[in-house]
Protein backbone atom coordinates (compact mmCIF):
# COMPACT_ATOMS: atom_id res chain seq x y z
CA UNK A 1 0.00 0.00 0.00
CA UNK A 2 1.35 3.56 -0.45
CA UNK A 3 2.73 5.69 2.13
CA UNK A 4 0.13 8.52 0.92
CA UNK A 5 -2.93 5.45 1.43
CA UNK A 6 -1.12 4.81 4.71
CA UNK A 7 -0.98 8.49 5.82
CA UNK A 8 -4.70 8.65 5.08
CA UNK A 9 -5.97 5.24 6.86
CA UNK A 10 -3.53 6.03 10.16
CA UNK A 11 -5.03 9.74 10.10
CA UNK A 12 -8.27 8.64 9.88
CA UNK A 13 -8.13 5.45 12.16
CA UNK A 14 -6.23 7.67 14.78
CA UNK A 15 -9.24 10.34 14.40
CA UNK A 16 -12.15 6.82 15.19
CA UNK A 17 -10.03 5.51 17.87
CA UNK A 18 -10.16 9.30 20.16
CA UNK A 19 -13.60 9.82 19.34
CA UNK A 20 -14.63 5.87 19.82
CA UNK A 21 -12.40 6.39 23.57
CA UNK A 22 -14.56 9.14 24.11
CA UNK A 23 -17.55 7.48 24.56
CA UNK A 24 -15.91 5.39 27.15
CA UNK A 25 -14.24 7.79 28.82
CA UNK A 26 -15.35 9.70 32.00
CA UNK A 27 -16.49 13.21 31.42
CA UNK A 28 -13.49 14.63 32.86
CA UNK A 29 -10.23 13.30 32.19
CA UNK A 30 -6.83 14.56 32.62
CA UNK A 31 -4.91 15.83 29.70
CA UNK A 32 -1.66 16.43 31.27
CA UNK A 33 0.75 14.52 33.71
CA UNK A 34 3.45 16.00 35.64
CA UNK A 35 7.02 14.39 36.17
CA UNK A 36 5.93 12.48 38.86
CA UNK A 37 2.92 11.13 36.44
CA UNK A 38 0.44 12.77 38.76
CA UNK A 39 -2.18 14.75 36.67
CA UNK A 40 -1.84 18.36 36.68
CA UNK A 41 -4.36 19.36 33.38
CA UNK A 42 -7.87 18.47 32.98
CA UNK A 43 -10.69 19.02 29.97
CA UNK A 44 -13.94 17.66 29.30
CA UNK A 45 -13.75 14.15 27.61
CA UNK A 46 -14.97 16.02 24.10
CA UNK A 47 -12.94 18.78 24.35
CA UNK A 48 -10.01 16.22 24.77
CA UNK A 49 -11.37 13.87 21.58
CA UNK A 50 -11.42 17.94 19.72
CA UNK A 51 -8.15 18.67 20.45
CA UNK A 52 -6.60 14.99 19.80
CA UNK A 53 -8.76 14.98 16.26
CA UNK A 54 -7.61 18.71 15.20
CA UNK A 55 -4.22 17.45 16.16
CA UNK A 56 -4.26 14.57 13.62
CA UNK A 57 -5.70 16.47 11.14
CA UNK A 58 -4.12 19.87 11.29
CA UNK A 59 -0.79 17.54 11.24
CA UNK A 60 -1.51 15.13 8.16
CA UNK A 61 -2.82 18.89 6.35
CA UNK A 62 0.89 20.01 6.99
CA UNK A 63 2.58 16.42 6.22
CA UNK A 64 0.36 16.56 2.64
CA UNK A 65 0.68 20.25 1.64
CA UNK A 66 4.40 20.29 2.35
CA UNK A 67 5.20 19.02 -0.78
CA UNK A 68 3.35 21.44 -2.70
CA UNK A 69 5.22 24.45 -1.32
CA UNK A 70 8.35 22.66 -1.52
CA UNK A 71 7.49 22.95 -5.12
CA UNK A 72 7.21 26.89 -5.22
CA UNK A 73 10.29 27.77 -2.23
CA UNK A 74 13.64 28.30 -3.88
CA UNK A 75 15.83 24.98 -4.63
CA UNK A 76 18.35 26.40 -1.97
CA UNK A 77 16.00 26.34 0.72
CA UNK A 78 15.68 22.33 0.54
CA UNK A 79 17.76 20.40 3.12
CA UNK A 80 18.58 17.16 1.54
CA UNK A 81 21.99 15.18 0.34
CA UNK A 82 23.09 15.69 -3.13
CA UNK A 83 20.48 18.73 -3.36
CA UNK A 84 22.46 19.96 -7.08
CA UNK A 85 22.18 16.80 -8.62
CA UNK A 86 18.73 15.41 -7.67
CA UNK A 87 17.12 19.07 -8.07
CA UNK A 88 18.97 19.38 -11.80
CA UNK A 89 15.88 20.40 -13.77
CA UNK A 90 16.24 16.82 -15.39
CA UNK A 91 15.74 14.89 -12.05
CA UNK A 92 13.91 17.71 -9.91
CA UNK A 93 10.27 16.24 -10.55
CA UNK A 94 11.78 12.44 -9.72
CA UNK A 95 12.93 14.49 -6.42
CA UNK A 96 9.70 15.87 -5.55
CA UNK A 97 8.37 12.62 -5.32
CA UNK A 98 10.37 11.35 -3.31
CA UNK A 99 10.10 13.86 -0.88
CA UNK A 100 6.40 13.50 -0.49
CA UNK A 101 6.81 9.91 0.09
CA UNK A 102 8.77 10.50 2.56
CA UNK A 103 6.95 13.03 3.92
CA UNK A 104 3.95 10.74 4.17
CA UNK A 105 6.18 7.86 5.85
CA UNK A 106 6.63 10.88 8.53
CA UNK A 107 3.23 11.74 8.75
CA UNK A 108 2.25 8.09 9.72
CA UNK A 109 4.81 7.39 12.28
CA UNK A 110 3.22 10.64 14.16
CA UNK A 111 -0.28 9.23 13.35
CA UNK A 112 0.78 5.96 15.49
CA UNK A 113 2.50 7.78 18.00
CA UNK A 114 -0.37 10.18 18.65
CA UNK A 115 -3.00 7.25 18.79
CA UNK A 116 -0.30 5.42 21.20
CA UNK A 117 -0.49 8.80 23.25
CA UNK A 118 -4.00 8.77 22.92
CA UNK A 119 -4.33 5.19 24.67
CA UNK A 120 -1.60 5.52 27.39
CA UNK A 121 -4.03 8.94 28.21
CA UNK A 122 -7.46 6.77 27.96
CA UNK A 123 -5.98 3.85 30.21
CA UNK A 124 -4.94 6.61 32.88
CA UNK A 125 -7.91 8.40 32.83
CA UNK A 126 -10.06 4.74 32.65
CA UNK A 127 -8.36 3.40 35.85
CA UNK A 128 -7.22 6.59 37.72
CA UNK A 129 -3.58 5.69 37.47
CA UNK A 130 -0.69 7.01 35.57
CA UNK A 131 0.32 4.66 32.61
CA UNK A 132 3.34 2.31 33.28
CA UNK A 133 6.02 4.87 32.52
CA UNK A 134 7.77 2.03 30.61
CA UNK A 135 4.59 2.23 28.43
CA UNK A 136 5.42 5.99 27.73
CA UNK A 137 9.39 5.25 27.18
CA UNK A 138 8.67 2.59 24.76
CA UNK A 139 6.63 4.61 22.61
CA UNK A 140 9.13 7.34 23.12
CA UNK A 141 11.56 4.86 22.14
CA UNK A 142 9.93 3.46 18.79
CA UNK A 143 9.31 6.76 17.69
CA UNK A 144 13.04 7.38 18.46
CA UNK A 145 14.01 4.37 16.51
CA UNK A 146 11.46 5.10 13.35
CA UNK A 147 13.12 9.11 13.43
CA UNK A 148 16.50 7.88 12.80
CA UNK A 149 15.89 4.99 10.54
CA UNK A 150 13.92 7.55 9.00
CA UNK A 151 16.83 9.99 8.29
CA UNK A 152 18.86 7.16 7.05
CA UNK A 153 16.76 5.69 4.59
CA UNK A 154 16.23 9.53 3.52
CA UNK A 155 20.08 10.04 3.28
CA UNK A 156 20.45 6.79 1.08
CA UNK A 157 17.23 7.50 -1.21
CA UNK A 158 19.14 11.09 -2.15
CA UNK A 159 22.55 9.33 -2.63
CA UNK A 160 24.69 9.99 -5.76
CA UNK A 161 24.21 7.02 -8.18
CA UNK A 162 26.97 4.78 -9.14
CA UNK A 163 28.97 5.60 -12.19
CA UNK A 164 27.87 3.62 -15.18
CA UNK A 165 30.56 0.52 -15.26
CA UNK A 166 31.59 0.25 -11.90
Amino acid sequence: MPWRTLQIVSASAGILLTVALAFFSPDLVAIHFNAAGAPDGWASKWMNALFFSGLFLFLNLVYGGLPALIRKIPVTLINVPNREYWFAPERKESAYKIVTVFLAELAVFTNIFLAGIGILLFYANKTGQAAPPVAFLALMGAMFICIVLWIIHLIRAFRLPKPAGK
